[in-house]
């Protein structure tokens, strides 16, 4: 008779001699050990319940190259291994063993025929590592996860089609909400099946429909959430907590409230280091954590059934395997162990950006013990007051323990933005509030640049927002030396601007005592400098809904807007504007100035859906009163002083200039490149338009220019001695010439 048995299969991240061990989960007896193995985040799993597969570095442990290890169950002692070309790290295979994935660190996504061992596809996936990857129930979606925050929902159909083999794999929905690193994803059973759970060290557990891309709820917790699973009897939902602590929520599933609702929760303490993987077999539920330690429990009773040691490194993230056979005829069941790396530390302290988004964080042995991540003794964050900045400070200090610098660029948002403005930051933590006037340079070396080279991104968008990053984050960088701070951190998404994580901020904001400008009721995010200001969020996520009237800040209603149409003149000398009807102005009294003209007439508002970097979509309203007049003026002047080749390549390279710019690539060797090309053709772009401004329309009624290509002896209709039409009989003859060869050809002449 064949005697079946459970074994835990369990593998180090860090150290080669500890390999691979197998032990009885029922006698804790290790009767396998396969050495020479340090398998990387989730790379480990059982295909096709006869091989075990692990992904690890190379030896020398380069992140430049790995390899995937397959052993045999039957003779675990000859592996097979198969050099990638990159370090890979999750892996997951089809519930059927035909297609094994791999994510790699570069961010790539890489798909193999397991019969052939044919690489079929790869694809840029995500701009981080992958950290984790699942495939649905039915094998139709791959769900991948990555230290960008982003969850990604693939469709096997697009990525298995020969035909479509080069193209780009179909990218179903790209699930954003957290915040950080995602560390667990599974799918819910049966009916439940189009249900994803998510988790991030941002501490929150969020509830997804993958098939319509909505999120259905979200959990938050104070500390970092680094795994997750499920019970057997699917009763139970388990959080594995960055201090040790296990959470067991229990987990309603089918009711009418939603397909998942959470009920009440309880704490396994076991450990002394981070849970670092879960998953649940008969026995019960197993955990693993940085202590070395493997436990299993009876969630009931809330005690440790018996406990595994390794030599070193830290356990994580298991999967429950399906019935085997070993050499001895023995039948067994697995659970494997598939490990994740903790926070590394560094021999140097560097300065760095401190980002929500960074999983991984150098830090000097002399530093350690400040905070969750580590210790830092004083960053320098870029602070508008609103709430993702007022959010951050003390998610800084909790997590670093450091000191907060707020720092705040005046880029024209309006004194109403700066008034109260330390007394907040205080309030939210932060020891002081430096803040810099930058409206001249801004206007001066990155608006009017922008201006004369002709940017606009995807016909619309005048880059209001991405023309003020760089000259923030230049400034800051200075602010940083000047108050000796070892790291600089911003309070962005990462990701634009998501409702889910908004909503969760505001929690945060309450739970800190942090003064913020937004309720739940009414959410808005805007951005506001001297070139305009953006809204985005609340209603707006539908594109389908219209904007409030009310919403607008810097323009009024074109249709409230005065009867009487008035005229303006822009002066400009070498494609930059210098005066407004004959008077001189600086940079930003000039763009103040329009700004307030034009906003007066309903002038430049757009309302417009953008292709962000990351690939997704985003809606926007934005308010550009005094550029949209200047982009008219600059471009009416450009049509009298340049000519037609010279307009058509500053057109084009206006398209890459402006990708660059919102991309954050201002100080690219490329668009300064381009902006020299922009100063020497626009040398001659001089002179002056006039332009109407009524009910939100800007329409051109005059340019004049020194330099005017333009010559009414040689246009005029009328007979001149420059241009005689008679010319134009030879230029015709010439001009159409190779149409004519092609008619003799067709008719055999």
């Amino acid at each position: 008779m064949v005697r079946e048995r459970e074994v835990l299969v369990a593998c180090s991240d860090k150290s080669m001699k500890v390999g691979v061990n197998v032990w009885d989960i029922n006698t804790g007896n290790n009767f396998l050990h396969i050495p020479s193995c340090a398998s990387l985040p989730f790379g480990l799993l059982c295909l096709r319940n006869r091989y075990l597969v692990a992904s690890q570095l190379n030896r020398h442990g380069s992140v430049g190259g790995g390899s995937i290890v397959i052993w045999s169950l039957n003779k675990p002692l000859k592996p097979l291994v198969n050099y990638t070309m990159e370090a890979i790290g999750p892996l997951s295979c089809t519930k059927d063993g035909l297609y094994l994935v791999g994510g790699g660190f570069s961010g790539n996504v890489y798909i193999w025929d397991v019969t052939s061992g044919e690489l079929l596809k790869s694809w840029i996936a995500h701009n981080k590592p992958l950290n984790c990857m699942l495939f649905s129930d039915d094998n139709s979606l791959l769900i991948s996860g990555s230290d960008d925050g982003m969850i990604c929902v693939w469709s096997m159909i697009s990525l298995l089609d020969v035909e479509e083999s080069r193209s780009l794999p179909s990218l179903l929905h790209c699930l954003l909400g957290h915040m950080s690193t995602i560390t667990g994803l599974l799918t819910l059973p049966g009916s439940c099946s189009s249900v994803l759970v998510s988790s991030s060290l941002d501490g929150t557990c969020k509830v997804w429909d993958i098939i319509s891309g909505k999120l259905l709820q979200s959990q938050v917790y104070s500390l970092p959430i680094t795994s997750i699973s499920l019970d057997h009897g699917h009763e139970f939902l388990f959080y594995g907590i960055v201090n040790g602590t296990i959470i067991v929520n229990k987990l309603n599933i089918g009711l009418e409230e939603g397909p998942i609702t959470f009920g009440q929760s309880f704490e396994l303490k076991g450990h002394s280091g981070s849970i670092t993987a879960l998953t649940s077999c008969q026995a019960g539920l197993i955990s693993g954590s940085e202590d070395c330690t493997i436990c299993i429990w009876n969630v009931i009773n809330r005690t440790i059934i018996r406990r595994f040691n390794l030599q070193k490194g830290a356990e994580s993230r298991y999967v429950y395997g399906d019935e085997h056979t070993d050499e001895s005829g023995n039948k067994y069941r697995a659970s494997y162990l598939r490990t994740r790396t903790t926070v590394e530390t560094s021999k140097h302290q560097v300065i760095q950006a401190v980002v929500r988004s960074d999983a991984e964080i150098e830090i000097s042995e002399s530093k350690k013990g400040g905070g969750l991540r580590g210790k830092l003794n004083k960053v320098v964050l870029a602070y508008s007051g609103g709430l993702d900045t007022s959010v951050i400070v003390p998610w800084l200090r909790e997590n670093y323990g450091c000191d907060v610098v707020c720092f705040t660029a005046d880029v024209g948002q309006g004194i109403k933005e700066l008034d109260g403005l330390e007394a907040k930051a205080k309030a939210s933590g932060a020891s002081q509030l430096v803040v810099k006037d930058l409206r001249e340079e801004f206007v001066k070396d990155y608006i009017f640049p922008c201006l004369r080279a002709g940017a606009v991104y995807e016909r619309k968008y005048l880059l209001g927002t991405s023309m003020a990053r760089p000259v923030i984050a230049k400034a800051m960088v200075d602010v940083a030396k000047e108050v000796g701070a070892d790291a600089v951190s911003h309070g962005c998404t990462g990701k634009g601007n998501d409702q889910a994580w908004r909503e969760d901020a505001i929690e945060y904001a309450k739970k800190h005592n942090v003064p913020v400008p937004v309720t739940k009721k009414s959410i808005y995010s805007r951005d506001r400098n001297l070139w305009h200001l953006s809204h985005e969020g609340d209603i707006l996520e539908d594109p389908a809904n219209e904007p409030k009237k009310d919403m607008f800040m810097m323009s009024i209603d074109p249709e409230d807007a005065p009867n009487q149409a008035e005229y303006v003149e822009i002066g400009i000398e070498s494609g930059l504007p210098v005066s407004v009807n004959g008077k001189r102005l600086s940079p930003a009294s000039l763009l103040a100035e329009l700004n307030e003209v034009g906003g007066k007439h309903g002038i430049g508002r757009i309302d417009m859906v953008e292709n962000r970097l990351v690939g997704m979509k985003s809606r926007g309203v934005y308010e550009t009163p005094g550029g949209t007049i200047l982009f008219a003026a600059v471009r009416e002047l450009e049509s009298l002083t340049l000519d037609r080749e010279t307009i058509q390549v500053k057109d084009s390279l206006a398209l890459k200039y402006a990708e660059l710019v919102y991309a954050g690539r201002w100080f690219d060797p490329l668009r300064e490149s381009m902006d020299a090309f922009m100063q020497k053709i626009t040398e001659t772009t001089t002179g002056s338009v006039t332009l109407k401004l009524y009910k939100g329309s800007v329409t051109v009624t005059g340019r004049t220019s020194p330099f005017s290509l333009y010559r009414q002896d040689i246009s005029s209709f009328e007979s001149g001695e420059i241009y005689n039409q008679a010319d134009a009989a030879g230029f015709i003859r010439l001009y159409g010439l190779p149409m004519r060869v092609r008619a003799m050809l067709e008719q055999g002449i």
